[in-house]
C-alpha cells in the first residue's frame, strides 16, 4: 500500500493529482500465479512450472496442465494435517475454482506418504481471540465450509489418495467425486475415539457412498480401512500403485468427452446425491463440534492402541 499523498514512486503529490511532466507510476500487474489466504499463501503453478515465491512456504498448491488442475496439500513433514490456514488456503482455491470455465477436472492429493491426516490438533485454532461465541461458532464451522467448497465445484473432482487418509482427509476424499487409493494407503475415522462426533457433513458422505451398517460400523469402531477394503466397501473407484498417474488416466478420458454432457452429468448427480444424503443432518455439525470441544472432547491423546 501507498500512503495518502504518496505517488506510488514514493513522492508527494497535491490531492493525489499528478505532477506536471511526470506519468504515474503504473502499479505492477496482478500475477493470477499466486493467490494470498487470510492465514495462509497458496501457490499457484502454471503449465512453464513457475510461481511467484511467497515470504513463507505454500502449503497448498495449485498446478494447471490444460484443462486439468493437480491441488496438492504440501505439508509432508506434518502428514499434510489441515490447521485454519490450510483451511483458508483451500477455501480461496477452491473460491476461484468455481468460476474457472477452462478447468474440466481437479485431482486432490497430498505430498509426501500421507494423503491427509486431517485436523491439526496441535493447531487446532485461528489466531486471536473471538468476539463472541457466534465467533468461536464460525471457526468451529471452518471444515463445514472446506468441504462444502468442495463439493460446489462444477468440476469432475478426484482424490488420488496416495497415503494415510485420516479423519478429515478421509472426509476431503469423500467429498470428491471419485476416489484412487495407493496399494499400500489406508484411511481411518478416528473422530469417536478422541470423544468427538463425526463431522464436516461426512455422516451423509459416508452413507451415500457405503450405506448406513457400514457407516455405522466405520465411524463407532475407528477400525483402519486398508486399500481392499475400502475398495470392497466402496469407498473407492480403483487401487494403484500410482494414484495420481491413473487419477490424471481419468482426466485425460473425461477431458476427452464432450464438455457440456459431462457438465450435466455432474450437475445431475450432484442434485441427486445431495437430495439423498443431506437434506437437514448436517446443518448442526459445526454446532456439535463445538459442543464436544465444550464438553471436553479431544481430550484423548489418540485412537485405541494398534489401530494407529
Amino acid at each position: 500500500m501507498t500512503r495518502k499523498g504518496k505517488a506510488p514512486g514514493g513522492r508527494g503529490t497535491k490531492s493525489g493529482g499528478r505532477r506536471a511532466g511526470r506519468q504515474p507510476a503504473r502499479a505492477p500487474a496482478r500475477t493470477p500465479a499466486l493467490l494470498s489466504a487470510r492465514s495462509g499463501r497458496v501457490a499457484v503453478v502454471g503449465q512453464a512450472g513457475s510461481a511467484a515465491q511467497p515470504d513463507e512456504r505454500p502449503t497448498v498448491r495449485l498446478e494447471r496442465h490444460g484443462a486439468i488442475a493437480v491441488l496438492t496439500l504440501d505439508r509432508p513433514e506434518k502428514l499434510n494435517v489441515l490447521s485454519p490456514r490450510e483451511h483458508h488456503a483451500l477455501q480461496a482455491i477452491l473460491g476461484e475454482l468455481k468460476h474457472d470455465c477452462q478447468t474440466r477436472v481437479v485431482i486432490l492429493t497430498g505430498a509426501g506418504r500421507a494423503f491427509s491426516a486431517g485436523a491439526d490438533l496441535t493447531n487446532p485454532r485461528e489466531s486471536g481471540k473471538p468476539a463472541n461465541d457466534l465467533e468461536r461458532r464460525h471457526r468451529a464451522r471452518i471444515g463445514d465450509r472446506t468441504v462444502a467448497a468442495l463439493e460446489a465445484l462444477d468440476q469432475i473432482t478426484i482424490a488420488a489418495i496416495n497415503g494415510l487418509a485420516v479423519g478429515g482427509g478421509a472426509v476431503l476424499a469423500l467429498a470428491c467425486d471419485m476416489r484412487v487409493i495407493a496399494r499400500e494407503a489406508w484411511m481411518l475415522i478416528p473422530e469417536v475415539a478422541l470423544g468427538m462426533p463425526l463431522t464436516w457433513g461426512a455422516l451423509p458422505l459416508l452413507v451415500r457412498e457405503i450405506g448406513p451398517a457400514r457407516t455405522i460400523e466405520l465411524v463407532t469402531t475407528c477400525e483402519r480401512v486398508s486399500a481392499e477394503q475400502a475398495l470392497a466397501f466402496g469407498l473407492v473407484n480403483h487401487i494403484s500403485d500410482d494414484p495420481l498417474t491413473r487419477a490424471r488416466e481419468i482426466a485425460v478420458r473425461i477431458v476427452g468427452q464432450p464438455e457440456l454432457p459431462v457438465a450435466f452429468t455432474k450437475a445431475a448427480v450432484r442434485a441427486l446425491r445431495t437430495g439423498f444424503a443431506t437434506g437437514d443432518a448436517t446443518y448442526a455439525d459445526g454446532d456439535l463440534y463445538w459442543l464436544a470441544i465444550q464438553r471436553g472432547g479431544l481430550r484423548v491423546p489418540g485412537p485405541p492402541p494398534g489401530k494407529r
